[in-house]
């Protein structure tokens, strides 16, 4: 699922929302994407769900995908980043 960042100015705080808000000061979009997240049965790396390793869903494990892009002049820029957040704690 794909999430938009928003800022709820009348609580100040951040969330997220399925329905996107539009482009910031009408030039900036950004996305912010959760996955699922596979680990190799036999050493319990991180591989990709088309991995041909026997793999088990990690389910205190989510990989982060936050995305910005613009358009400028006709061309369309994207900068994306990725980290992973995970339930080490077992809260």
């Amino acid at each position: 699922t794909q999430y938009y960042p928003i800022f709820d100015n009348s609580v100040r705080v951040w969330g997220l929302s399925t329905t996107n808000p539009g482009p910031i000061d009408g030039t900036f979009t950004r996305t912010v994407l959760l996955d699922g997240v596979y680990r190799r049965n036999s050493d319990d790396d991180i591989v990709d769900i088309s991995s041909p390793d026997p793999k088990t869903l990690d389910a205190g494990t989510r990989k982060i995908t936050v995305r910005i892009s613009w358009n400028e002049a006709a061309v369309s820029t994207i900068r994306e980043g990725m980290t992973y957040i995970s339930n080490i704690h077992q809260n």
